[in-house]
C-alpha cells in the first residue's frame, strides 16, 4: 500500500510540473497567419440588372478549409437577391492559401466584399 501511494504522488508531481511548463510557454505565433486570397473570382453583373440601376455591395463570410478551398459561404450583407447569388457563385471559385497556427493549416473564416457598381455618367459617355 505504501508503494502505491508514493507512485501516485510521483505521478501527480510530474503532471503538475508539465502543466506549469505549458503555462509558462507562450504560443509561437511566428508561424501563424490568416488565410490569403490567391485567386479572387469576379462575379457576373448581368446587363438586365445594370439597365434597372441595381447596384450595391455584397459581403460573403467564407470558411476556408485546410486545402484553401471554400467549405462554407454565408451572405453577411445583402444588396439584392440576384447579386447575392452571383457573389456566392463567384466566391465558390476563389482559391486561398489556408490559415495556419504553429505552422499547421487550419480552417478559418474571412469576409469577402463584392461591389457591383454602375459606371458614372461621364464614364458611360467615353464609350
Amino acid at each position: 500500500m505504501r508503494n502505491r501511494i508514493l507512485i501516485l504522488a510521483g505521478m501527480a508531481t510530474l503532471m503538475s510540473c508539465s502543466s506549469l511548463w505549458a503555462q509558462d510557454s507562450k504560443p509561437d505565433t511566428s508561424q501563424s497567419h490568416h488565410p490569403e486570397i490567391i485567386y479572387l473570382a469576379a462575379p457576373d453583373y448581368p446587363d438586365s440588372l445594370r439597365v434597372q440601376g441595381v447596384e450595391g455591395a455584397v459581403v460573403i463570410k467564407v470558411l476556408i478549409d485546410t486545402e484553401g478551398s471554400v467549405d462554407q459561404a454565408v451572405v453577411l450583407q445583402s444588396a439584392h437577391p440576384v447579386l447575392d447569388s452571383l457573389a456566392l457563385k463567384a466566391v465558390g471559385e476563389c482559391r486561398f492559401r489556408p490559415g495556419s497556427q504553429r505552422g499547421i493549416p487550419v480552417k478559418a473564416w474571412m469576409a469577402i466584399p463584392y461591389t457591383f457598381r454602375l459606371p458614372a455618367e461621364d464614364e458611360q459617355d467615353d464609350r
